[in-house]
């Protein structure tokens, strides 16, 4: 969906917000909200892509084609969806058990977009110093590796721009109740211990 109004903006920040912490960033690393803004201002729908694409290493021939997924879903499950552009397949891989086409909703997708930083981006970032930097979990989310040589410049820089911009942003916008999150992946609380932001996750509105 094509964010157009100032409703559909301040519930991007909202999704940035509420979800930020669920990364486990830690406070050498860049803040959460701003890293899921930054990513979205890099992905998200425009006038001249305002559908979910399809790609073709996903489909039949392709690197990533999967015959299984590609016989029950179709084309369905070769496309990138919602104006964080995740992967149906991804998805898939991570768990994700529902309708391909229900990712292009923020509010479904934005639970697998932090998935996948948590399972792959964050940690081929900080795997040879155990920190994550900006550059690097732009260059992973767009490139898929932070070390193989393939360095997005420009994309990079737009996510950065938009990283520094989105402070003020964020520090305008009001502070909105979070409805629960929703199921946590079990490992969560052991790979980042943090159990106590679990539990003020769980059955209640979180500020």
């Amino acid at each position: 969906m094509l964010i157009v109004t100032e409703e559909q903006r301040g519930h991007i920040l909202d999704l940035c917000r509420w979800y930020g912490p669920t990364l486990g960033l830690n406070d050498l690393e860049p803040v959460g909200a701003r890293v899921l803004y930054a990513i979205f201002s890099n992905e998200r729908y425009n006038a001249a892509n305002a559908v979910p694409r399809i790609e073709a290493a996903y489909c039949p021939n392709g690197r990533y084609y999967v015959p299984t997924l590609y016989a029950k879903y179709g084309v369905a499950i070769a496309k990138s969806y919602s104006n964080w552009q995740i992967m149906a397949l991804v998805a898939h891989e991570l768990g994700y058990r529902g309708n391909p086409e229900d990712l292009d909703n923020d509010d479904v997708a934005i639970t697998w977009v932090c998935e996948l930083m948590r399972k792959r981006i964050l940690r081929m970032s900080r795997k040879d110093d155990s920190k994550a930097t900006l550059a690097e979990v732009l260059d992973a989310y767009n490139s898929g590796n932070p070390r193989d040589g393939n360095v997005p410049l420009a994309y990079i820089t737009k996510g950065q721009t938009a990283y520094t911009d989105s402070e003020s942003l964020f520090a305008a916008h009001p502070i909105n109740p979070c409805p629960a999150l929703g199921p946590v992946p079990s490992d969560y609380a052991k790979a980042y211990r943090i159990e106590a932001l679990l539990a003020s996750m769980q059955g209640r509105e979180w500020p």
